[in-house]
């Protein structure tokens, strides 16, 4: 199986012959190429009739407020059922308390498997340095009070996301897929003799613009390299000055190399 943009997917057979020879503890849902992969509720309910009797699910449910564009996301939680699946969330993206360095996790209270889990947590609670109480209480109103400035926020990161592709896949030699899941695009870079590899063409890029990337091999040599990661969270007026730099960058290293062919 295949996503849209190409990339092959694990099949729950492979996942659960791969995960659970090595370990008794499997995401639902992942990061693949530096970018966010979530599965549609289908899929999950699939992979956790596979694993679900042998292995504990859990989820990192920290980025809810990156589904730009998934209109289909699913949490897990409406699939779960009885199965040992844990639900692990923070604070720092969806009510902007980064670096406050403060979460929590929900048990399935169904799932009999979790009831030794369930009950020995608190214990180790008790014994390990915990988030300051005036962050924890700040976590609480968070949950609590407002919530309309997430739609507002997945609004505007959904308009620098659909500016960023636009610019991308309009440089020649640059493309991207569509993240669903991220505020980062991670484009590949036809480096065709110009650059070494992904580190170097994001140095030179850094020197000669300006513009701070972040090479695709440092995500693992597999699928990062000859990619890049970029971060959108930037307002539109700095992500077209960045854009433009970097198109500009890219065509005078194009023309450079062709006067070097001639």
């Amino acid at each position: 199986m295949r996503d849209r943009s190409g990339h092959r997917r694990p099949q729950a057979r492979e996942q659960e012959h791969a995960q659970l020879h090595h370990r008794r503890r499997v995401q639902v849902g992942r990061h693949r190429r530096g970018r966010a992969h979530r599965l549609r509720q289908p899929e999950m309910e699939r992979e956790l009739r596979a694993l679900g009797k042998r292995a504990y699910g859990y989820e990192d449910q920290g980025r809810q407020v990156e589904r730009i564009g998934n209109d289909d996301f699913s949490g897990i939680g409406r699939v779960s059922k009885d199965l040992p699946v844990i639900l692990l969330n923070g604070f720092s993206k969806v009510y902007l308390m980064t670096g406050w360095r403060c979460g929590y996790m929900c048990i399935n209270s169904r799932s009999s498997k979790l009831d030794d889990f369930r009950n020995n947590v608190p214990k180790l609670a008790r014994v390990r340095i915990a988030a300051n109480l005036p962050v924890q209480k700040a976590a609480v109103q968070a949950l609590r009070g407002p919530q309309d400035h997430i739609a507002e926020m997945v609004h505007k990161l959904r308009r620098r996301r659909d500016y960023i592709i636009k610019r991308l896949n309009s440089i020649p030699g640059v493309s991207s897929t569509l993240p669903k899941g991220a505020f980062y695009v991670f484009p590949k870079i036809d480096l065709a003799g110009r650059w070494k590899n992904d580190l170097e063409f994001v140095i030179d890029l850094l020197n000669k613009t300006g513009v701070l990337t972040v090479h695709g091999s440092g995500f693992g040599s597999t699928f990062g390299s000859d990619h890049f990661r970029i971060v959108y969270l930037a307002n539109e007026d700095l992500l077209e000055q960045a854009m433009d730099r970097l198109e500009t960058f890219l065509a005078v290293a194009t023309n450079k190399q062709a006067n070097q062919v001639i």
